[in-house]
């Protein structure tokens, strides 16, 4: 395939809707990434792919004799930017080297993405040369140089208290031509777990949505090498199952039963893979035991624990149960079905009844009745299921509303969910309800609040009730994911996680944007206030006031801030963007000559490109105390002459000819005085 039809297909692939055609010709000029490497995006690499990336030929401008590749992502999709920070320019020892990335203009999609750039592995990939290898002793050396790969790059990653989770039996790579060194592949193009099939999710990890996966832990590392191990010694790959039925049969027959057939290449690992593969994360081989079993040591292989089967099945859309796990997944995905079995009680009798545990019936029946407490409240039911899920099974995800994803993964499981068009409000709803403080009391040691903020969920709620810029689903969305690029029209064809990047985006969007065109809507002042916090509260407030010219003066102090702390180089053509809607902002003050002098002004700061210039301009403190207190003078001189008038009036007998001469006195008194006020009027308003 042309790279045109590979990234037209990634896209597909991941569910992530497109617009129009990606058109681009097989002679493409190729792209330089910050001065260092130029790739050529009509020389696709299909052989060194990731799910989420596209391999593409690159060569290094500054050194000599170093190959490398460039994986072009999916525009949108948020990579591990806190992950790659740590690697880049790095080498971890038995994991493929991560040598540059930055954003670049990538022509088939029309727009800028993010681009990695790794040392090339010039062996090829490990589950290619299985597959094409004849010998059966060949191959059992080339698993066995992956375990070594797999012990010393996840020491080396988890030292660093970073979790690999995309290891796979075809993410695996000889890094020389002679194929002695075997290296982990990379895992940055995408969320934590987000491309893995689900054979190598745990069970629980599995039962999550894609986007939902989360970080994870060591733990599921480790088993997702036994899954890789099973992969490369059996001779022909397991036959594909259904989500459904592969998480169930894994429940019911262990994962190692599950995954491991009779036509094995060799036996001697099936206890490594039985140790990895244990289904109780305590009792699963961690590195030590890897080690030592691949030394010759022995290490403990603890047999698989079997769930407690219940004396009767609860039948649940045609099929019997006999497990408490099989059971809450499948009523998870028949919502309707497990609100009935809730509601009417027969789940709760059959936990009581068949499996024996009267303290877990007893929780479900005082959901059940807290929930009838609130009938008139639409999302009660979804509560009550989501919550009485959680207590079938606490190491299963959240299930709300149709969405799936482990507590630390909800800003990922949101992006995703974006990004495929889908809805948000399920996750908001779930956080304003604080559907994971049940599953953080179920299953953490310590306080279930000091985790839930921890995890972002307090801050999350708090946003979520503030409807202004720079709060909402937006800012949850920015400060869940920083490798999220911003969202905001105005930088359509953009890619900006980066604070430093913002202006230079806006200034090229100023050269052909509408000018009245606000330059801060709610996805850039979320961005913002993501990356800086409390630092920029008083601009959100005042880009939240109705009054246009406070609003205009808030965009202005926002984006005068990021430009100062970012990136204080001059924009004119965003200054001039902003400075042609300032006029409200020239309107606050009262004096027509300080109006005429900031108009005359306004040009001068615009063209420096300084926003702060522009600022200083416009929100003088002391130009506008001066200018309220000679407002203030004019309004108060034209009271008393009135107060005056009146008194004269008040003060004489309408009948006598003092009245007559002091009425006309009087009126010529306040004809002077009209004057005067007139002429104040127009040295000081409209």
């Amino acid at each position: 395939k042309t790279g045109t039809e590979n990234d037209k297909d990634l896209f597909q692939s991941q569910g992530i809707e497109i617009e129009g055609p990606i058109k681009v010709s097989l002679d493409t000029t190729s792209i330089v990434l910050n001065d260092r490497f130029d790739i050529h995006p009509s020389s696709p690499l299909p052989n060194l792919d990731s799910p989420s990336a596209h391999a593409f030929e690159a060569e290094s401008l500054t050194s000599e004799g170093v190959d490398v590749f460039a994986l072009v992502c999916i525009p949108d999709l948020a990579v591990r930017a806190d992950v790659i920070k740590k690697l880049a320019g790095n080498t971890i020892p038995s994991c493929l080297d991560l040598m540059d990335y930055g954003v670049a203009y990538w022509p088939p999609l029309e727009r800028k993405t993010f681009i990695l750039i790794f040392a090339r592995p010039l062996g090829g990939r490990v589950s290619d040369i299985l597959k094409n290898e004849k010998s059966d002793y060949n191959k059992v050396d080339y698993i066995k140089s992956c375990i070594d790969a797999m012990i010393i790059g996840l020491d080396e990653l988890h030292s660093r208290d970073i979790y690999h989770r995309a290891i796979r039996h075809d993410n695996l790579f000889f890094r020389d031509d002679q194929r002695q060194d075997v290296v982990l592949g990379e895992f940055v193009s995408s969320p934590p777990g987000f491309d893995q099939p689900i054979a190598y999710e745990t069970i629980e990890r599995s039962m999550a949505d894609e986007g939902g996966r989360g970080i994870g832990r060591a733990e599921d590392d480790m088993y997702a090498c036994g899954v890789a191990l099973a992969v490369m010694t059996q001779k022909s790959t397991p036959t594909p199952s259904s989500k459904e039925n592969l998480i169930i049969t894994k429940i019911t027959d262990t994962s190692y039963q599950t995954l491991v057939g009779n036509d094995l290449i060799t036996g001697t690992i099936l206890d490594a893979i039985r140790g990895l593969l244990n289904d109780d994360p305590s009792q699963r081989w961690g590195l030590e035991e890897l080690e030592n079993w691949r030394d010759g040591r022995r290490a403990p292989t603890s047999p698989p624990s079997r769930p407690v089967k219940a004396r009767k099945p609860l039948q649940i859309d045609g099929v019997d149960h006999i497990y408490l796990r099989t059971m809450a997944y499948a009523a998870a995905q028949r919502p309707d079905i497990a609100l009935k079995l809730i509601k009417d009680g027969t789940i709760p009798q059959w936990v009581r009844q068949e499996l024996k545990d009267d303290d877990l019936a007893s929780v479900i029946e005082d959901l059940t009745l807290q929930a009838e407490t609130n009938p008139e409240r639409p999302e009660t039911n979804h509560v009550l299921i989501a919550q009485t899920l959680i207590c079938l099974d606490p190491q299963a995800p959240i299930r709300f509303k149709g969405v799936s994803f482990m507590p630390e993964a909800i800003g990922t499981a949101m992006m995703i969910e974006r990004l495929r068009g889908g809805k948000l409000m399920p996750f908001a709803e779930a956080i304003n309800f604080e559907i994971a403080k049940r599953w953080f009391e179920i299953n953490t040691e310590t306080s279930a609040s000091r985790d839930m903020k921890a995890a972002g969920y307090l801050s999350m709620r708090s946003h979520l009730r503030d409807k202004n810029p720079g709060y909402g689903i937006e800012r949850c969305l920015y400060e869940m994911n920083q490798g999220f690029p911003c969202q905001s029209p105005l930088l359509q064809g953009e890619f900006i996680i980066n604070l430093e990047d913002l202006l230079p985006a806006l200034e090229e969007t100023a050269k052909t944007v509408d000018p009245k065109t606000i330059s801060v809507d709610r996805h850039i002042a979320a961005f913002v206030a993501s990356r800086v916090k409390n630092s920029v509260v008083p601009s959100l407030l005042d880009i939240a006031n109705p009054n246009e010219a406070i609003k205009l003066l808030g965009q202005l102090k926002l984006l005068s801030f990021v430009q100062d702390l970012s990136n204080p180089q001059p924009f004119p053509a965003l200054a001039k963007w902003i400075g042609s809607q300032i006029e409200p902002v020239i309107q606050l003050y009262h004096h027509r000559a300080t109006r005429k002098e900031l108009s005359s002004e306004v040009p001068i700061r615009v063209q420096s490109g300084m926003l702060s210039g522009l600022l200083e301009l416009l929100d003088n403190r002391e130009k506008r105390l001066e200018d309220e207190a000679g407002y203030e003078r004019a309004i108060s001189e034209f009271k008393n002459t009135q107060d005056e008038i009146a008194e004269i009036k008040s003060g004489i007998d309408p009948n006598s000819d003092k009245a007559d001469q002091s009425a006309q006195q009087a009126s010529a008194i306040a004809s002077m005085v009209i004057m005067a006020f007139v002429v104040i009027l127009m040295l000081f308003t409209a």
